[in-house]
Parts: C-alpha cells; sequence; structure tokens
C-alpha cells in the first residue's frame, strides 16, 4: 500500500511538471507575432541549421515588445525545442535534472524586457560552467546578441561576471553625469555598455567564445 502511494505521488509530480512546463510553452506560441522585426539565416552561426533559424527569428518577434523574459532551450542541430520557461520583468529561471540534455547541441535564448537594457548582463555568463550549453543568444529590444560559451571554465565566469558588472556600472556613471534623471542615463548606457562588453569579450582572442551584436531588420 505504501509502495503504491509512493507510485502515485511521483506520478502525479510527474504530470505536474509536464502541465507547467507544456503551460509555458503553449502561452509562448499564443503570443503575438511582430514581423517589423527579424534577422537573416547568416546571422547565426554556421551550425545554426534551417529550423533553428526560424526558431531563434520567431523568437525574437514574439519577445521584441515583452516586458518579461521568455527562456527556450534548444538543439540548433536538430531544431527541437527542449524546454520553455516563462519568468518576470527582470529574470527567468529554469531548473534542469542532470544529464538531461545529454547527446544534444544546445543553445538558449531569452529576451531582455523592453524596460531592461539588451546586452548580457552578469547574471548571463553562467554558460561557462555547463558543459552542455554552447550558445547562449539575448533578444533586445533593437538586437540580439550571440554569446558563444565552448569553453568551460569557472575562474573564467567569475571574471566576466564581475567585468561587465564594472563596465555596466562605469557606463551608466558616465552618462548620469549628462543626464537629468536616472531612467535616461540608464537608457543611453545600453549601447556604450555593449560595445565595451564586447570590446573585453572578443579582444580575448579566444575562438572557445565570442559576443556578437546583430542589428534587427526592420522590414
Amino acid at each position: 500500500m505504501k509502495l503504491k502511494n509512493k507510485t502515485r505521488l511521483l506520478i502525479t509530480i510527474a504530470l505536474s511538471l509536464i502541465k507547467r512546463n507544456t503551460t509555458d510553452f503553449e502561452k509562448y506560441k499564443q503570443l503575438k507575432v511582430n514581423y517589423a522585426f527579424s534577422i537573416k539565416k547568416t546571422d547565426l552561426p554556421p551550425e545554426f541549421n534551417d529550423k533553428s533559424f526560424e526558431i531563434v527569428n520567431e523568437f525574437i518577434r514574439k519577445t521584441v515588445d515583452l516586458d518579461y523574459e521568455i527562456l527556450l532551450y534548444f538543439d540548433y542541430i536538430t531544431g527541437e525545442i527542449i524546454r520553455c520557461k516563462i519568468g518576470t520583468e527582470r529574470n527567468v529561471e529554469l531548473e534542469f535534472e542532470d544529464n538531461e540534455f545529454e547527446g544534444k547541441n544546445i543553445a538558449s535564448i531569452h529576451n531582455h524586457g523592453k524596460n531592461m537594457y539588451s546586452p548580457p548582463s552578469y547574471e548571463n555568463f553562467g554558460i561557462f560552467l555547463r558543459d552542455w550549453e554552447e550558445y547562449e543568444l539575448i533578444a533586445g529590444k533593437n538586437c540580439l546578441w550571440i554569446l558563444k560559451g565552448k569553453l568551460k571554465d569557472e575562474k573564467l565566469a567569475k571574471e566576466l561576471r564581475t567585468k561587465s558588472y564594472r563596465i555596466f556600472i562605469s557606463s551608466f556613471h558616465y552618462y548620469a553625469r549628462k543626464c537629468k534623471s536616472e531612467d535616461m542615463a540608464f537608457k543611453k548606457c545600453d549601447e556604450l555598455y555593449g560595445k565595451r562588453l564586447s570590446n573585453y569579450i572578443n579582444d580575448k582572442n579566444i575562438k572557445e567564445i565570442q559576443l556578437t551584436k546583430l542589428e534587427y531588420n526592420n522590414d
């Protein structure tokens, strides 16, 4: 009897997890598409197939006007969407199991809400700690950022988190002295922060890590 109850409990938990993730994905599928924003297939790394391009392009068009974050994990070779999670205005987190992505070629994409800055934040450099994730894409309000993270290194992750935070603070203070409000300074520092962060990462000349900014096509 105890075994049956335990089995039922495990089934209930499993079904609730499936339902929760399915609900998030269903909500994502129902979002409106803004066809004014897009990228080209050639903008993405050459390993991304046509189906992966469609996933990325659709994600941009569905999230560009949102004020909350959404996260997708997908296989960039097969174009299979594996996980979907809807978050809050400033954050989205997804718990995963050990070996859940084994044998897959994983990339993630999440958006930064329209009230957030678009480049990667210090929290995004966890990719250098995840053995199974190779690309992290961030869809901002005007552009797509592609963070290549094939080098896994705890020291590097810590360095980039610390440095990105310092770069953002210095970029914000630069405009805070020039602008009438913090909101205006926050909006203006977006481009400066992204440029400084890209230079810092790409100047390392390590082929396994790279940060690329892609402006949207407004057709």
